[in-house]
């Protein structure tokens, strides 16, 4: 079997949004190698258009890593706002490099399942994802506070009932 095209962790689908093309493939070529199908996107037009797509086609994406600050088009929370209006309930980490305690607070309560915050490490990337995916080893709330203080308990995006 070859190697590249064999996803141990292709039950789960995940997307990549950020503008700067270095830190997309950085973050692709980790989760891939970690083993899961990832689907990249450099602006959140493009990004929710693949998501539209993907929902008519019957397709889930099971998290989103959305850059916050993306120039020249939507801003991570304006792509944040057309993901709940979808009604996917795809989970949602916020990344970037600007986060303070009241941006990631701020974030979280925007619906966001957790922050990522920039720059991180691929054991960072990979414990966060599988944390939002629910496989990490963070078995409580209480747990996963401890070991992901940045992150919220949500488990998906609040979508319009």
């Amino acid at each position: 079997m070859n190697s590249a095209l064999y996803f141990p962790n292709s039950e789960y689908r995940i997307m990549v949004v950020d503008d700067d093309p270095a830190v997309l493939a950085m973050t692709r070529g980790i989760l891939v190698g970690a083993g899961f199908p990832v689907i990249p996107a450099n602006s959140g037009e493009v990004a929710l258009s693949i998501c539209r797509e993907e929902a008519l086609a019957g397709r889930e994406i099971s998290l989103i890593i959305l850059d916050l600050t993306l120039p020249g088009g939507m801003t991570g929370l304006e792509v944040l706002e057309n993901l709940k209006r979808l009604e996917t309930g795809v989970r949602v980490i916020a990344s970037s490099g600007y986060f303070d305690e009241s941006a990631s607070q701020a974030a979280l309560r925007r619906g966001f399942t957790g922050i990522l915050p920039k720059p991180y490490t691929a054991d960072r990337l990979v414990k966060v994802v599988n944390w939002a995916l629910g496989r990490g080893s963070a078995k409580s709330s209480e747990t996963a506070a401890a070991e992901f203080p940045e992150v919220s308990v949500r488990p998906h995006i609040e979508g319009a009932a």
